[in-house]
């Protein structure tokens, strides 16, 4: 290999190796990965903090609050 000349410029090696297909591929399981986690907590974790402010009325206090939850992303979105 000879030395680059004066004034020219050699292009460094790409950084990222394979294809933009296998990034998009694996895009699918993770966005689906996320959006489980995401959405499980909140399911499993506000009925159990319901219940251990009112045992009692956990069944009533749910809908109202998810009621409540709903409206305002409702709102929300529609203001942007």
């Amino acid at each position: 290999m000879s030395a680059p000349q004066p004034g020219t410029q050699t292009a460094p090696p790409p950084l990222v190796r394979g294809s933009i297909r296998r990034l998009l591929i694996w895009k699918i399981p993770a966005n689906i990965s996320v959006y489980l986690i995401v959405g499980a907590v909140p399911v499993v974790l506000l009925p159990l903090h319901f219940e251990s402010v009112d045992p009692a009325g956990k069944v009533g206090n749910l809908p109202i609050v998810a009621a409540v939850g709903a409206c305002a992303v409702w709102f929300i979105r529609s203001v942007r």
